[in-house]
Formats: C-alpha cells, sequence, structure tokens
C-alpha cells in the first residue's frame, strides 16, 4: 500500500511553486555571471602563478642566490596543492553555475513551511541561517522558507532575502497512512492491571515507508566507505613497510593505526545500526505509544486522557513520527 511522499528542505515541508519575479531573474543572472567570473579568473591564476615563480626562480638564479634550490623544493609541494585547491574551487562554481541555469530556465521557486524543531540544529544550513537571525528557534512559530529547485539555494528565509550561498538538500518522506489514527485509538496498556503505562498498539508500514528506510540502509553503506578504504590501505602500507624493512614501530606507523581505527570503529556503528533498519524493515510495522497526560487513580475499566500518538522502530527503537509529523532525523539529511 502506498500513501505517497512528502518533500522537505531543513527541516520545512513542501507548501507550493511560484514563478520568478523580473527582479529575481535579474539578480540570478547577475549570481551567475559572478561565478562564472570567479570560475574563469581561478583557472587563468593558474598560469599566472607558474609563469610567476619561474621568472622569480630564474632571477634567483641570474643573482647568484644558493638558497635556489631549497626555494624549487618548496614551491614543488606548494604548487601542487595551490592547482588543486583552484581546480577545486573551479569545478564546484562551474557546477553551481549550471545548476543557477537549470533554475533560470525553469522559472521555479519552491515554498516550504512549518514550525522549528530544535533538535534540527545539526545541518550546517540552519545553524548558520539562525546565528544570522533569519531562522527563529522558537518551537510554536511557524518558519516560511523559498529556495531555487534544481541548486537547493536558500534564496529567502521568513521573508527576508539572504545573501550567503547556502543550500538546502531536499529529503521525501512517506506521507503517513489514513489507517495510523485509527490504530492509534486501539492502543491498548501494557499492562491491563494497570492504566499509568504505556498504551501500545502496531500498524504496517507502507511500501513508500520501506522504500524510505531502504534508502537511509543505503546512505548509511555508503556514507565515508571510500576514506575508510583509503585509511585503512594506508594502514597497511604503513605494515608492510614495518614487516620488510624489519623496522620498529614508528610515530607514522602509531598515526596510520589510530587514524584507521577511528574509521573503523565509525564504519562498525554504522553496520550495527543497519542490521538494525535491515530487521525493521523485515517486521514491516511501527510500534504505536501514547502516555498518560497525567498519573492519576482512576478505576481499572477507565482509560485515562492519552498523549499525542508516537510511533517508533521496534528493532532500532528510533522514533518514527510524533502524531504524525516524521523524527528530525528523517527530514534532515542524515548525519
Amino acid at each position: 500500500m502506498s500513501s505517497g511522499v512528502a518533500k522537505w528542505r531543513a527541516g520545512l515541508k513542501f507548501a507550493g511553486s511560484r514563478e520568478f519575479t523580473r527582479r529575481e531573474k535579474k539578480e540570478l543572472n547577475a549570481i551567475i555571471l559572478k561565478k562564472a567570473l570567479f570560475s574563469l579568473l581561478s583557472l587563468v591564476s593558474v598560469p599566472v602563478f607558474s609563469v610567476f615563480l619561474a621568472v622569480l626562480v630564474a632571477i634567483l638564479r641570474l643573482l647568484g642566490r644558493n638558497y635556489t634550490r631549497e626555494f624549487v623544493n618548496i614551491m614543488g609541494f606548494v604548487i601542487p596543492i595551490f592547482l588543486a585547491g583552484a581546480l577545486t574551487f573551479t569545478i564546484v562554481n562551474l557546477i553551481r553555475v549550471v545548476f543557477l541555469f537549470r533554475d533560470l530556465r525553469n522559472n521555479h521557486m519552491e515554498s516550504y513551511e512549518g514550525c522549528f524543531d530544535n533538535n534540527m540544529h545539526a545541518t550546517r544550513s540552519i545553524t548558520t541561517l539562525i546565528r544570522n537571525g533569519l531562522f527563529h528557534p522558537i518551537t510554536d512559530k511557524s518558519q516560511s522558507m523559498e529556495v531555487l529547485a534544481s541548486s537547493g539555494l536558500i534564496w529567502s528565509v521568513n521573508g527576508v532575502r539572504q545573501r550567503f550561498w547556502l543550500t538546502a538538500p531536499i529529503v521525501e518522506t512517506a506521507e503517513e497512512p489514513s489507517y495510523a489514527v485509527i490504530a492509534a485509538d486501539w492502543v491498548m496498556p501494557l499492562d491491563p492491571k494497570r492504566n499509568d503505562l504505556a498504551y501500545v498498539n502496531q500498524r504496517q508500514m507502507t511500501s513508500d515507508e520501506k522504500t524510505e528506510l531502504v534508502h537511509y540502509i543505503r546512505v548509511l553503506l555508503r556514507k565515508n566507505l571510500l576514506m575508510t578504504l583509503l585509511m585503512n590501505a594506508w594502514f597497511a602500507y604503513s605494515l608492510v613497510q614495518v614487516y620488510f624493512h624489519r623496522e620498529g614501530v614508528d610515530l607514522f606507523f602509531i598515526i596510520a593505526l589510530f587514524i584507521a581505527s577511528t574509521w573503523d570503529i565509525a564504519l562498525f556503528t554504522r553496520l550495527m545500526q543497519v542490521a538494525k533498519f535491515k530487521g525493521d524493515l523485515k517486521m514491516g510495522i511501527l510500534v504505536i505509544a501514547r502516555m498518560p497526560d497525567k498519573i492519576e487513580k482512576i478505576p481499572e475499566s477507565q482509560v485515562p486522557t492519552l498523549s499525542t500518538r508516537t510511533e517508533f522502530l521496534p528493532i532500532s527503537r528510533y522514533l518514527w513520527s510524533r502524531e504524525g509529523i516524521p523524527a528530525t532525523w528523517r527530514i534532515t539529511p542524515l548525519q
């Protein structure tokens, strides 16, 4: 059974879209031109910097300076770093230009609305917006945000145009099925003799909810996998050096061991989480829990006033939703 999906950015839910105004198109064109010029300048800086260094070395040799060799060795280390930085800067800006062109062509601005949750401070975009006074960290105050659809660039927050390059990645969650509310009305006490404990029930996950959980499993498996392999390869290389050269354990080996172990522990933790999520997926159910609003003595046959409903994954025990609203980890990029 499928119940559809909802789109979220920075913890706010998709509320609609509109076309650009003439002023916004003009401003977007200016941003594209600026980033294209930055890309061109960073590319030009590479040969200019190289020629400058070559001329400087030639002048030092003509003057007979005796530290020319040391200078050349230092530049042999600096130039590759500068080149890598310049190329990275160029590629990043060109990618941004491509996505901004798509936004301009699609003529599409997305709106997102919702109430803020203090647990969402983990993402860089949200913390930056709070620090600059654009997001108001008040849980019961409605927030609004406009985002460029393709690039994910946050255009305005609560009606204020923001000037930083801040993006809000899109996250899709499964919509809650209609029978979830019905199942929450049929909760039963954990202990039939006590009415001050949690009242629980369960329901089947929809196909969209299962698809969403599969997505989290894949993200956890891919997350930092390349870096983990590289760090282990580095440790393996240092181990081979120690074994074949019969040298004692040096600082290089200890550092490699520590870093590789740290990445391996993080990988093991993610794999344990993946195993729990797979168990949840296999069971295919969500546990519904409701607590009494207040503990008071009432007849056992009488059901107390219950709090808002929450849903949990049974194996990992992750919060899935609260009163139909997805948990924070579902509506912000998985950390």
